[in-house]
Parts: structure tokens; sequence; C-alpha cells
């Protein structure tokens, strides 16, 4: 970029601000001592001083953030107020954002973050497109007929706050919305394309229609929204609860900014203040070299010295962290990760310890199967924040000759129930003694120990219950033990144990007996002089660490919990020691589903899935997706209320997309309730994945296909269903079967692969 310098100081006054908007980010806040009216435009209108107090500073580019302090109305005028002239919707290029009614006329467009307090006011008199993450605890709105607000980017309206839209609200591109106030406008609501997404617990009054554009849907608008004023309204999405209460944060396949030019980005980009509007926006998965990607990223020019490290960030909303008993984080990375939220590393995956740099390898090199596995990590919920948190992560290669990339996250929040609280009760033994290994088990009696409420240990002056060390500071115990018992009516119904521990410095944990978690101990038999591996200081000492374990040794009744707390020396000068133990209840469907799987079969797809039994089903609805991300209603099957024995279930789609399809079921109760299935994966032949030849066949069938055949499980059947004796050679690619000794007949072939099923028909002949 190249910027002009005149000779008149006021020129150059005005084109040095443009250079360093373009080129720098800052932060303005609405000035006290401003002139009125507050207009954007005017320097005199704003401060870099977080009171208001400061003198003139600037006007905000389109770069900057901007805060409108209580008491403050900032006004827009035109759509160049920030020094950069207006654009359209259209004009930004992106592939999910227009074309919609208006959506070739020019707004103002800000890309920093807005942050309009309680009792400040912004106000424009054109239309407003936000790009960046907007928060509204006062008041936004348009005040001209034929003024939208588009939304692109995040915003928030709180429930105290004041959102009003002269003309049509839309939501488009990957934006996230989120109302919890009574929004008013004065004609339509437009959703354009397929990943924009309005949720809350607010609503909506419009004075016309909801509009969709480019393939949107209901199922873009949460379950709790609530529309009022349409023709068809009241009305409420058919969407998930999602951002503001459901526990998926961020789902498989949602868009990301990364950033693929290989610069360093030093540590500044993980943080919650840093802006990545210039960065590439591209839905998951990214990657490249695979053939399997959503978006492809760049590894630079050189196929000999590609980019060691590409960029992750993205926004999430969490109303509330306390609602969670954990956080799963479900990570696909080929080859390594470091994974930040808030600014804070929560997660690294084969990746070396030790400082992380831009030009840092992975520790090794991905291969096979584990390049399309999730990787999962439980995660403490007190990394999360209530509102806006931010997720970045940064994907290492294990070399600079590797030929692939790839990159997706999940991140959910795991509710459950408490089945030992922080701070609750446990019996102790302080006095340094061999306990050997009978301690841990249900039959030990512990009437003996000293009982104490935790947080327990000594040192650091934030214990409830401050626990002995022996007599010799320069030779303290080792070891002290913890046991705790807990009643389980039916265990059952957990799919698995988070823990949540705090512990200074190693520690054991058994569950009736059986070890279920091992952390900052060695390997092999432990003994009560055997030492921790490392010595926990700092901020360390006061995290409490999480993890997913299994419930497999729960059972019904009273249940012992035992813990082995480890010094890492004998002059260790403290010990912590609480914990949180959460059961996760299974999510099942209400009907016990044995399968459900899908073929495609002559440009169809054939659905089937068996219940072995039902309680008050009404219906399955067949929902169908492109990406696995929204969902819309294909058709229903009735369902047979409450059932004890299996019943089969069948469904054809007549117009599957021709390449990759998403399914789910939705099972419908009597009573409206209803939960979702998983998700299968279904590819049709439309694009030709596959080639059966020749069909009519009189002595070898070929099927032709570019996944690896050699692990194929082959069936035959015919048209009747009898199993038919099969004779084949696979040669990689390629499939071959001997029909000679076959009778003549319509034959049925089924091929299963890792990722797709290969489903047809032939035909034998005699000569």
């Amino acid at each position: 970029m190249h910027c002009l310098f005149f000779k008149r100081s006021l020129w150059i006054l005005f084109l040095l601000l443009n250079c360093v908007s373009l080129l720098a980010q800052s932060t303005y806040y609405s000035r006290n001592g401003a002139a009125l009216p507050r207009n954007w435009n005017e320097a005199d209108s704003w401060t870099t001083s977080s009171d208001g107090s400061g003198p003139a500073a600037g006007i905000p580019g389109r770069n900057d953030n901007v805060v409108i302090l209580n008491g403050h109305t900032v006004l827009i005028n035109a759509t160049n107020n920030n020094g950069f002239a207006g654009i359209s919707p259209n004009g930004l290029g992106r592939a999910n954002v227009g074309t919609f009614n208006g959506s070739g006329i020019a707004a103002f467009y800000q890309i920093g973050n807005i942050t309009v307090n309680s009792g400040g006011v912004l106000s424009s008199a054109v239309r407003l497109m936000i790009g960046g993450s907007t928060l509204v605890l006062g008041t936004l709105a348009t005040t001209t007929a034929y003024d939208d607000i588009i939304n692109i980017g995040r915003l928030e309206i709180s429930s105290g706050a004041t959102f009003s839209c002269n003309d049509d609200f839309v939501l488009s591109g990957d934006s996230e919305t989120l109302l919890f106030n009574t929004t008013t406008s004065s004609d339509d609501i437009y959703i354009d394309h397929t990943d924009a997404q309005l949720c809350g617990t607010g609503t909506v009054a419009i004075t016309d229609a909801i509009w969709y554009f480019n393939g949107a849907s209901s199922d873009q608008l949460c379950s709790q929204i609530t529309i009022t004023g349409c023709g068809t309204c009241p009305q409420s999405g058919t969407g998930i609860s999602s951002l503001p209460t459901d526990q998926k944060f961020i789902y498989q396949g949602s868009a990301w900014r990364y950033l693929d030019d290989g610069s360093n980005q030093g540590t500044v980009w993980v943080g919650t203040s840093f802006n990545d509007f210039g960065w590439s926006t591209g839905q998951a998965q990214l990657g490249y070299g695979d053939g399997d990607e959503t978006t492809t990223v760049s590894f630079g020019a050189n196929t000999n010295n590609k980019h060691e490290t590409t960029y992750f960030r993205k926004s999430f909303y969490v109303e509330d962290p306390n609602g969670y008993s954990s956080v799963l984080l479900r990570l696909l990375r080929d080859d390594g990760a470091v994974v930040y939220i808030n600014g804070t590393e929560v997660d690294r995956q084969n990746m070396p310890a030790g400082t992380i740099s831009f030009n840092t390898l992975a520790s090794t090199a991905i291969g096979g199967s584990p390049e399309d596995q999730f990787f999962e990590t439980s995660l403490n919920p007190s990394i999360l924040s209530a509102g806006t948190n931010y997720i970045a992560v940064e994907v290492h290669q294990a070399n600079v000759t590797s030929s692939d990339l790839s990159f997706d996250l999940e991140l959910t929040g795991v509710f459950g129930n408490a089945l030992i609280n922080k701070g609750d009760t446990w019996n102790y033994m302080d006095d340094g003694s061999n306990q050997g290994t009978a301690w841990t088990g249900v039959l030990f009696n512990d009437a003996s120990w000293s009982t104490g409420v935790a947080q327990l240990g000594y040192g650091d002056g934030d214990e409830t219950t401050t626990i002995s060390f022996g007599g010799n500071t320069n030779n303290k115990h080792e070891t002290t033990y913890f046991r705790k018992s807990i009643n389980v009516i039916d265990p059952s119904i957990y799919q698995s144990l988070t823990v949540n521990i705090l512990r200074d410095d190693g520690v054991i944990i058994y569950v009736n007996g059986n070890e279920v978690l091992r952390n900052n101990m060695p390997t092999g038999t432990i003994s009560f002089t055997t030492l921790a591996s490392t010595t926990i200081e700092g901020t360390d000492e006061d995290n409490y660490l999480s993890f997913n374990v299994s419930s497999a040794n729960l059972i019904a009744g009273t249940n012992v919990i035992a813990v082995e707390v480890h010094q890492a020396n004998i002059t260790s000068s403290d010990l912590s020691f609480d914990m949180e133990l959460i059961g996760v209840e299974s999510n099942v469907l209400p009907v016990e589903l044995i399968h459900f799987s899908g073929y495609p079969f002559e440009n169809k797809v054939e659905l089937e899935w068996a219940t072995a039994s039902e309680l008050n089903n009404d219906y399955f609805i067949i929902q169908h997706s492109d990406r696995g991300i929204h969902f819309t209603d294909r058709g229903i099957v009735k369902g047979n209320g409450t059932a004890y024995e299996q019943i089969n279930y069948s469904y054809i789609d007549q117009q599957p997309n021709a390449a990759v399809n998403y399914y789910r079921l939705r099972q419908v109760d009597f009573d409206g309730q209803f939960s979702d299935s998983e998700i299968i994966r279904v590819l049709v032949n439309s694009n030709g994945f596959y080639k059966i030849y020749p069909n009519p066949v009189t002595d070898i069938l070929r099927v032709v296909t570019s996944y690896d055949l050699t692990k194929a499980n082959v069936a035959l059947s015919f048209i009747d269903g009898t199993d038919q004796a099969l004779e084949k050679e696979v040669d990689r690619q390629t499939l071959m079967i001997r029909t000679d000794q076959l009778a003549e007949g319509i034959y049925f072939l089924e091929v299963r692969l890792e990722e797709v099923v290969i489903r047809d028909r032939f035909l034998v002949v005699k000569n």
C-alpha cells in the first residue's frame, strides 16, 4: 500500500490518519467533552481514554474497535464516516453473502468490534453492516426508511438493551446473532445462505415476513427464539437451542478465520482483543492434500518448504459457564496442534514441551486412520467466561515436505450430576504410614482416619483443613491418603465420569479399588515412598485439572473413591488436594436404536434403522444436511408407540445430493419432546466415485473406485436376499468378482469401506 503525501498539512494529516487506520487497530471511546451531536466522522467525538476523559484522538477507521459510553450518543450520517467508501454485501465478494433483496446497495461497514454500554446509543441514518463482534447493552438503531441492519459477524443484544431496525434485519455470512430482548424490525427478517444463526431467548417483532435466501431454512433459527408480526407468526425456530444455552459451543464443520501465509504471529494472536479481520474465512474441515477438505488452505509456493504453522481463530458464546460440569474438546489435527481459549493454553497434542514458535515442528508425522480421528480432551469449565469467548488453534506440520494438513474442532459443554463436590468432606490419613493396597477397596475400614473439609493440605494458607507432614520439615511424608464413599442408585445412566482435581504434586485415583487416573506420577508399581514426577509450582498449584475417565467401575449402592497424593520431594513446602467428580449422563434416544445406516442406490439413498425397544414413540423425522451442520426435514415415518421387540424401518430419499449427504433421525414422543440420533454420512455416485462393469455380465464383474479396496468387506446376495458364495480378487482399487458360476438373475452387491458403502445391482446372463 502506498500513501501519497501532499504539501498541504491538512492533506498530510488526513492521509496519515487513513494509513494508520489501515495498518493498525486501535480502540476509541466516545469522548466526554465532545461538541454535540457526537458524529462518528468528527475527531472531537472520540478519545483513547477508556473513561472518555481524554483529548480528541481522531476518527475510528473500519478496522478499529469503538466503545460508546454511558450517556453518550454517536451518530452515523454517511456510509463513508469511518474514512472508507461504503460497500454493499455483494461487493464483499464472499461466497455465502448475497444475493438478496437490496444486497447491491452500499452500507456503512465496520469490521472492528463495537460495544454500546448501558445508557449509550449508536444511531445510524444509513444502512449499517457489521462484520466484527458487536455487544449492545444500551441502544443500537437505524433511524431512516430503507436503512437495514446487516450482520455478517457476531451480534449480541442483552436483555436490557434496545435494538430497532427501520427496515430489514439481515443475517448473512457466518454470522451469529444472539437476542435476549424484544427486537423490532419495521419490515422483514432475511436469512441468507446456510451458515448464519439467530439464537437467544428474546423476541423479534417484525411487520412483514421471514425470507430465506440461497438455501437458508428455519433450522438456522434456534428453538428458543420467538418471531411475531408476520403472517404465520408467532413462530419459533426449528433449530437447536444452540449458542446461548445448548451444550454445543462449536460444531464440526463450523466456519473459522485462518491465516496461511507462513508468517510469525508471535503470541498476541491468541488473545481476546486480537483483531483477525484481515484473515481468510472458511468452513471446516480446513487443510490440504487429502481431498476431503471443505476449505483448502495454502502451504506456500514451495512443495519442498511448506509452512510449518497455520493459524485458526473463532469466537463462541457461553451464557453461564457454571452450568457445565466439564468442557469436551474434540480436535482433528494433522500433524500437531496447540489450543488456546481466551488467551490461555488449554491443550497441546503431538507437540514438544516448552515454548512453541511459528517454525516449531510437530513431534511425529500423522498417517493413516489417525488423520481422520478426533482426539478428545476434557477441560475444566473455569476456562470459559460468561459471554463471548475466543478459541485459537495453531496446527503444525511434522516436516516441511508434509503431503497434507487437516483441522476441525468441536467444543461441547457437558452437563452432569455432581457425585462429589468441591469442598466436600473426606476421610484422610496423614501419618506417613504404608497403607499397602487394601485401603483403596470398598471393604477397607477407615473409621480411625481423620475427617476434614477440602481444600486439604498445608503450606499455602488457602487450606480449609490443615493436615500433618510429620515432625521434620526436612523429611516430610511422601504420601497422604484420602477416601470418600458415595451412593450411586443406577450406574448405567452414566456414560463416563469427569474428574476435576486439584493436586500438588502427584495423584492416583481409584474407584472401588481400580485405578482410573494417574497424573504427574511415574509408571509402574507405586509405594508409599514413591515421589511425584515433577514439582508443581506457581499458578499450577491452584489449577483444577479435568479428565474424562470410565464409569465402568461404578456399582449400584455404595462406592468408594480413594486418592493418594504424593510429594515431589521430602522438603516440599506445600501440599494441596480437592476434587470434583461428575457423572456424565448418556444422552440417548428414548428408543433403543440397534443401527442406523444409509446406502446409495440408483442415485437415491435408502435409509434403514431398527429399534430393539420403544417408549412413547410417535414418529421419526428423517433430516438431511449438506455438511452435517444445518438439517432440514426430508420425511416422516410413523413409530410404534411402546414396543419391546425389534422393529425395522426404512425410508428412501429420492433427491439426495450428487456427492456427500448427511442424515440423522429425530425421534418425537407423543408429548412433542424429541431427541436426535447420531449423524451418518452417505456418498452418492452421481460424481462417479465408482464404476461397475460390464452390466449385464457373463464371467467377470469389475468394481473400480478411487478408494483402497484391500480391506473392503464384500457381500453378495440374490434378489430375494439369499446370500451367495463369492469368488473375488482385489488389486487395490479394482475388485473382480467371478460370475460364471452364478445362476442367471439379478444380484445385489455391497462393498463396505471405512468411509463409504457401495451398493448396486447387476444382471448375470449366460451366453
